[in-house]
């Protein structure tokens, strides 16, 4: 299992809280966990879970990264991982292909 890595300065505080108290945070395959503004994001879901699809934003930001990286998407994207913004509004897609 890898930790997780947040690419910038994060807060202690909030890398714990993200590494000991995010459901299904455990990956074999490591990624680096998006940051904005020294706050790391909030795990929402992943792109072939019915939940994450229904959330408009998150849809929005897959369908995004889908355009991106020339990929079509019909709804099941095991790939994509959405996150939030800890204080706001906005959802980012990354990509975590393994």
């Amino acid at each position: 299992m890898h930790d997780a890595d947040f690419g910038d300065d994060v807060d202690g505080a909030l890398a714990d809280e993200v590494m000991q108290r995010t459901p299904g945070f455990s990956t074999f395959n490591a990624f680096e966990w998006p940051v904005r503004d020294g706050k790391p994001m909030v795990y929402v879901g992943h792109g072939d879970e019915a939940r994450t699809w229904e959330n408009q934003a998150a849809a929005k930001s897959i369908r995004d990264l889908c355009e991106d990286e020339g990929e079509p998407t019909d709804g099941t994207t095991p790939w994509a991982i959405v996150f939030r913004e800890l204080d706001g509004t906005r959802h980012v897609a990354i990509m975590d292909r393994e």
